[in-house]
């Protein structure tokens, strides 16, 4: 399904951008917030990566290892972030699903101290 849509925006390319900008701007117009675009920063460990696209399908690495020798890099990347921006991150009530995730990671030394050691190289 990823594949198909991947294809299909690249048949529309800035056509379809342009669309979706506009989309997204009148989208905006419409929210009675005073002007405040909020987000949360979209970034995602392996499991969620595996679980909603195609890409692991051939990965010798498991999604759902945080720590060893076969983890999948994003997930030590991931929690190594949310762990070094928890503070910045707080204040946004978008993140309160993510940081609770962080609180409950048993071995979060584990794998912070593994990423430390990887210095961002995947294992």
């Amino acid at each position: 399904m990823l594949s198909a849509l991947r294809h299909r925006a690249a048949e529309l390319g800035d056509q379809a951008t342009s669309v979706q900008a506009r989309t997204y701007r009148e989208a905006l117009d419409q929210v009675d917030d005073g002007g405040l675009t909020a987000t949360k920063p979209y970034a995602a460990g392996g499991a969620y990566i595996n679980r909603m696209s195609d890409y692991c399908g051939g990965c010798r690495y498991r999604p759902a290892e945080r720590v060893g020798e076969h983890i999948c890099s994003f997930n030590g990347g991931y929690w190594w972030f949310l762990d070094r921006n928890a503070k910045y991150l707080a204040d946004n009530r978008r993140m309160n699903q993510p940081l609770a995730g962080l609180r409950r990671l048993r071995n979060l030394d584990d794998v912070v101290e593994q990423q430390k050691r990887l210095r961002g190289h995947a294992p």
